[in-house]
């Protein structure tokens, strides 16, 4: 997180209320959740099961 400059309670504020419905993650058993912070999107992939454990994490526009 701190490479990617995302803090915890941003991740926090996209758990609690995401952008849309989950969608199905890049990985078997993960959730894809999207939130607006300022002018940017980010991407917090969680477990299917647990949507507290948080699987990965990017802003949008970044490259995977």
């Amino acid at each position: 997180m701190a490479e990617r400059e995302i803090t915890e309670e941003q991740v926090k504020l996209i758990l609690r209320r995401p952008i849309g419905a989950p969608q199905p993650g890049n990985r078997p058993d993960t959730l894809e959740l999207r939130g607006m912070l300022g002018n940017r999107t980010l991407k917090v992939w969680v477990d299917s099961v647990d949507v507290e454990r948080v699987v990965s994490l990017a802003w949008k526009d970044e490259r995977r």
